[in-house]
Parts: C-alpha cells; structure tokens; sequence
C-alpha cells in the first residue's frame, strides 16, 4: 500500500510469508519480513522495496541458510538478532548488523545490503 489508495505486491511466487513478523521502513523506504522462499523448511529474514517502480521479484535473504530463523530487529532495524537451528546444530543466537544502502529509486534496481 503507497498511501495513495494503491496497491501493488512486494514479492511474487509460490511460498509463503509469515504475516506475524513484518517490519516496515517508511523512512529507508523497505520491509522487513520472515518467510520460506528458499525452501519450504526454513524461515528467513527477507527485505524488499517499497519504492515505487521497484520489482517485486527484486528481494533479498538476511539470514544464513541451512537454518530455521526466529529473528528480533532492533529499533532503528540497522542489527537483528537470530536464534537459529537446524537438524543438524542445536539452536545458536547470533547479532548481525546491517549495512545500509542507499533508498532505492524508482529506476534503480534494490541493492543488497551487507549483513555482518
């Protein structure tokens, strides 16, 4: 939603997004979601635009793979906390800052930021 009465997706594909975590950017102009589009045993921390003329195909996974993610985002969303686990590695906590990239624009393609 843009705020202009308009809608249009963030993501696209077959997978799902868990609506119970969703942190939205207003100001960096980007949201913060877990899902499972990698693959359909683990949960990540997603980002996508909210930039308008952005491509919804256009997201970008946060979180390590081979793990199930339950993250925390700090209040100014520049670290994020996950505990993580998998069938092989008992559960693990770790911080992981992320870099931030300048606001996409309408023509430009999202970048990836980096995640420490």
């Amino acid at each position: 939603y843009d705020g202009n009465s308009s809608m249009r997706p963030l993501t696209t594909g077959e997978w799902e997004i868990d609506g119970n975590f969703l942190e939205v950017d207003m100001e960096r102009q980007r949201v913060f979601f877990l899902g499972a589009k990698d693959t359909p045993t683990e949960q990540h921390l997603y980002l996508a635009s909210l930039a308008e003329g952005s491509d919804p195909t256009t997201i970008h996974r946060l979180t390590p793979p081979s793990f199930n993610h339950r993250v925390t985002l700090c209040v100014d969303r520049s670290l994020f906390v996950s505990i993580h686990s998998s069938l092989s590695s008992p559960f693990a906590c770790t911080v992981h800052r992320i870099s931030d990239p300048m606001p996409p624009t309408a023509t430009d393609s999202f970048p990836a930021p980096e995640v420490s």
